[in-house]
C-alpha cells in the first residue's frame, strides 16, 4: 500500500502543476501501481485551494498533511514542492501590486520560502528514479526563476546554467535558456547571448537544446538589425531539425525577414 500511496503523489500533483504553470508531467509515463485515491484524498483540499489561487489556504492544508504523515518521505516531497509553487505564485502576484516597504518585503520572504521548499524537495527526492528526476530537475528550475522574481539576476544565471548542465536533455535546460537570454537583454549584455548560444551549441550539437539555442542566436541577430545572420541561423534550425514545429517557425521567420530586406533594399 505505501508504494501505491508514495506514487500517486505524482498523478495529482503532475495533473495540477500542467494546469497552474505549464509544467507537464507525464501521467502516461507512470507505472501502473502509481494509483491509489487514499493518497489523493490527503492532498484533495489543497488541490481545490491551489486550483482557487488561494495560496493561504493551501499552505495550511499541505502543512496539515506534512504533519499527519511525517513519516512518509514522499508526502513530505509533494508537500515541499506544494509550498514552494504556493509561495512562489504569491510572490509573483505581491510583484504585480508591491506599492508599500512591506509588501516588497514579504514578497522577498515568500521566494525565498519558496527556494526552501524546492530545495527541500530535491533533497528529499532519490535520484535513481526517473519520476523522482523529473520532478528535481523541475524544482531546480523553479528555484532559478525565485531568484529572477527577486531581481538577484546572477544567482539566476548560476541556477540556470546548473539546470543545463545537469539536465541538457530535458525542457527545463531549454526553458533555462531562455530565461537566460531574457536576464542578459534585462543587462543589456546582448553579446554574451550570442556568446553562450555559441558555446551550447559546440557542446551539445544536434541535441534540442542545440536547436534552442540556435533559436535564441536567431532572435538575437533579428533584434540587432542583422537580418541576414538571423536567416542563417534559422536555415540552421530547418536544416537540421526539419520535422520539428520549431522549423516551421523558422521557415515563417525566414521568409518574412528577407520580405523585410527586400522593403529595405527598395526604400534606399
Amino acid at each position: 500500500m505505501r508504494n501505491r500511496l508514495t506514487n500517486e503523489a505524482f498523478i495529482a500533483l503532475s495533473l495540477l502543476v500542467s494546469l497552474l504553470w505549464g509544467v507537464f508531467f507525464s501521467v502516461q509515463a507512470q507505472p501502473e501501481h502509481m494509483a491509489s485515491p487514499e493518497f489523493k484524498a490527503l492532498f484533495e483540499r489543497a488541490d481545490r485551494y491551489m486550483i482557487a489561487e488561494e495560496w493561504s489556504s493551501t499552505l495550511q492544508e499541505t502543512e496539515e498533511v506534512m504533519a499527519q504523515n511525517s513519516a512518509d518521505n514522499d508526502v513530505l516531497i509533494m508537500g515541499n514542492l506544494y509550498q514552494g509553487l504556493c509561495y512562489m505564485r504569491r510572490a509573483q502576484e505581491q510583484s504585480e501590486s508591491v506599492q508599500r516597504i512591506e509588501t516588497a518585503e514579504n514578497q522577498s520572504l515568500d521566494y525565498q520560502r519558496a527556494i526552501k521548499g524546492f530545495q527541500s524537495c530535491i533533497q528529499l527526492s532519490p535520484t535513481e528514479h526517473e519520476d523522482y528526476l523529473t520532478l528535481i530537475s523541475r524544482a531546480h528550475y523553479q528555484i532559478g526563476r525565485c531568484y529572477f522574481g527577486l531581481r538577484n539576476y546572477d544567482k539566476a544565471i548560476e541556477v540556470f546554467d546548473e539546470v543545463i548542465s545537469k539536465y541538457s536533455d530535458r525542457k527545463e535546460a531549454r526553458l533555462a535558456l531562455s530565461r537566460i537570454r531574457e536576464i542578459l537583454e534585462k543587462k543589456n549584455e546582448y553579446d554574451k547571448i550570442l556568446t553562450y548560444s555559441e558555446t551550447l551549441l559546440k557542446k551539445y550539437p544536434k541535441t534540442e537544446l542545440a536547436r534552442a539555442a540556435l533559436y535564441e542566436a536567431a532572435v538575437y541577430y533579428k533584434r540587432q538589425g542583422n537580418f541576414s545572420a538571423a536567416i542563417e541561423k534559422y536555415q540552421q534550425i530547418v536544416n537540421l531539425f526539419p520535422d520539428d514545429d520549431l522549423a516551421v517557425v523558422a521557415k515563417k521567420n525566414i521568409d518574412l525577414l528577407k520580405e523585410r530586406i527586400q522593403k529595405d533594399s527598395e526604400q534606399q
